[in-house]
Order: C-alpha cells, then sequence, then structure tokens
C-alpha cells in the first residue's frame, strides 16, 4: 500500500487508521533525511500492528513514485498544498506523476484525495442561475476527472474524495493550514464567523480505506456532517473543554450552508 506525501493533516490519520488495522504501509516524504517531521510517524509504526516505511518522492518529478508503488495494492494519493502558488503545478501534474506509476505497478485501487471545494462555487460567476440545475458541468473538478479518465485507459479503479473542512485530531507537533488554524482560533476564544460544513478527520481517512478495499466503490465521494451553527459549537467545546474560554454568540437559528435542492440527482 502506497501513500504519497504522508505528513499532512489527512494523511497522518490515514496511516493511523491503516496501521490500526495491520496493514503494511510505504510512505512518502520529500527527504528522509528530516526525521523531526515525521517523528510522530514513526511513534505510530512503532506502537501499531502495521508496518510503515518511509520513502522519498518528489510531486514534481517523473518516475519519483515508481519504488512506492511498486506491489502495491492500494495507492493513496493526499497530497495538499497551502498556496495558490504550490497549488498550480501540482494540481497540473502532481497527481499524473502518482497515477503513472500506480498504472505500471498494476495496483488496481488508487484513492485520491480531493475537495469539495471541485463541486462548489465560491465566486458570484461561478454560481448557477436561480432556477437552473446545478450539475457536474458547472464544477471545477478538472484533476479529479482527469484522474478518471487515465485510470479508465488503464484499467485502474480511480475514487475521489472530497471532504468539506477537516477537523479532528492532530497527531504532528506542526501541523500547518485553514483546519487547525480554525481550531487554534477557536481554542484562543476567538468567532466562528459563520455556519459552514465540517468533518471528522477520523471519517475522511476511513472513507479513503472504505473506497479502496470495497470494490463497488468508484467515482466521487464527499466526506460531510450536518451542518453546525456557531453557537452549538461552542457549546460543545465549553462542556469538554472547561478549562477554556470560549467566545459566547448569540444564539442564532439553524443555517443550511450547502442549499442542495438544485443538485442534479439530489
Amino acid at each position: 500500500m502506497e501513500l504519497r506525501q504522508n505528513l499532512h493533516y489527512v494523511a497522518t490519520e490515514l496511516v493511523k487508521q491503516l496501521l490500526e488495522n495491520g496493514f503494511h504501509v510505504k510512505g512518502t516524504v520529500r527527504s528522509v533525511k528530516s526525521k523531526d517531521k515525521y517523528a510522530h510517524l514513526e511513534k505510530l509504526d512503532a506502537a501499531l500492528p502495521g508496518t510503515l516505511k518511509q520513502l522519498e518522492a518528489d510531486l514534481l518529478k517523473t518516475n519519483s513514485f515508481d519504488a512506492c508503488a511498486k506491489n502495491s495494492k492500494y495507492v493513496f494519493h493526499t497530497a495538499a498544498e497551502n498556496s495558490l502558488k504550490d497549488m498550480i503545478e501540482p494540481a497540473r501534474n502532481g497527481t499524473q506523476n502518482v497515477l503513472k506509476p500506480a498504472i505500471k505497478a498494476k495496483s488496481p485501487h488508487v484513492v485520491v484525495t480531493s475537495s469539495f471545494a471541485a463541486s462548489s462555487s465560491f465566486l458570484p460567476e461561478d454560481k448557477p442561475d436561480p432556477g437552473n440545475l446545478y450539475s457536474e458541468e458547472d464544477w471545477n473538478g478538472f484533476i479529479d476527472e482527469s484522474a478518471w479518465e487515465l485510470g479508465k485507459s488503464h484499467g485502474i479503479d480511480v475514487v475521489v474524495i472530497q471532504p468539506v473542512l477537516v477537523m479532528g485530531p492532530v497527531h504532528a507537533p506542526r501541523v500547518e493550514g485553514v483546519s487547525v488554524g480554525t481550531m487554534k482560533t477557536l481554542v484562543e476564544g476567538g468567532p466562528l464567523p459563520a455556519a459552514f460544513p465540517w468533518c471528522d478527520n477520523r471519517d475522511v481517512a476511513r472513507a479513503h480505506i472504505q473506497a479502496a478495499v470495497n470494490p463497488a466503490a468508484s467515482g466521487r465521494y464527499i466526506v460531510a456532517q450536518p451542518n453546525t451553527i456557531p453557537h452549538s459549537v461552542y457549546s460543545v467545546l465549553s462542556k469538554g473543554l472547561p478549562q477554556f474560554v470560549f467566545a459566547n454568540p448569540e444564539k442564532e437559528e439553524a443555517q443550511n450552508a450547502m442549499i442542495d435542492t438544485k443538485i442534479k440527482g439530489h
């Protein structure tokens, strides 16, 4: 089992669950010499039934993942960059640089971590006109589409996981990104600006594993929980973490952050 770029937030939880279930995992890091960056993974490896081997790979280099994909039954591509500058080239080339070694190794299942942003509209010009049907023709999932096309042309099953805002346990001492930043803001007493669809990191990892081991899995899966409004979030946090002081926003009516009544197939 190959796991691309296993240092980041979602991938670390996925590694943990794979090891808990006894899988033999090959993960990739940019430099095996930077052991301080993946020491938390080595601790998981030592404590859990499965095994983890770290290999060095570069997302933008062709054939960089050949050794990792070799003899792997399942391949997970969980890369997630944190800035627009870092996102464009990996988005265009990185997925293919992982899929091609999987094809070469004849790995039957590949699971790609995407984002619900690929199936959403944030800018006014991207939103469907009132009364119109919102379908995949309106989506921005060109990376997902290219992955499916490449997999289909070589007989490889590619399944895409699209989580919403991911929250949940953090296993690494140094984690960057929107999710951890949001949690840090809440713990420090900052406000949660609006209702927003969330999901649990543990559910995202479970979705990846099920997408790999379930032969019936195909296409795209969005991981989301019922919308949570600010006052209910603070209420849960206050009860579970009484040692912290949280903001106390006025109660408000529940609101649906994702209006899906006009989505095709709903």
